[in-house]
């Protein structure tokens, strides 16, 4: 079963449902849902120094956010191209930015079947940023940077959030963290 690499930004908000994971496919997170991808862990993952663990596989007939990628801009698009040259990976991406162009994942596992194959382990290589209105869930670790493959860091989260005009920032370990 080839393995394909949905890369960009990433997002979901509640508004965009939930979709199926197609027949004969799986889709595998590298990071906790709500959570967003630091650059290092995709540096390793197209390396093939990544040693961690996927955060959650679902399987054919599985239920996911319907997750929305939206385009890298060239220079970060190049380097995806460049740092996988060679090695066998495929990536679906989507074309730069600007204009900001979006997919949900349900189109892009569609696309995929129909030019790719129908038998696809995907992995989603974007953030899972969770978008609400309401404010202060970054303090509390809502999109929170996964930084469990920087070096130095490991099991670790970076919460960021802007309390009184000033940006904060907190390193918080995680102690539920399967990464190793």
């Amino acid at each position: 079963m080839p393995t394909v690499y949905l890369h960009g930004h990433g997002g979901w908000a509640p508004s965009m449902g939930f979709t199926q994971v197609p027949k004969k496919c799986s889709i595998s997170f590298y990071t906790h849902f709500a959570k967003l991808l630091n650059q290092t862990m995709v540096e390793k993952i197209f390396a093939g120094t990544y040693l961690g663990d996927f955060d959650r596989t679902i399987e054919a007939f599985g239920t996911v956010p319907n997750l929305k990628m939206s385009s890298l801009t060239a220079a970060q698009r190049q380097w995806a191209i460049n740092s996988t040259a060679g090695s066998g990976k495929t990536l679906v991406m989507l074309p730069a930015a600007p204009p900001n162009r979006h997919a949900t994942l349900a189109q892009l596992m569609e696309w995929s079947v129909e030019n790719i194959g129908g038998e696809i382990d995907f992995r989603w290589l974007c953030c899972q940023s969770l978008s609400l209105k309401q404010q202060g869930g970054r303090k509390l670790g809502l999109n929170a940077s996964d930084r469990t493959a920087q070096d130095g860091h490991a099991g670790q989260y970076l919460f960021k959030w802007v309390e009184n005009g000033v940006e904060q920032t907190r390193w918080v370990n995680s102690n539920s963290s399967i990464h190793h």
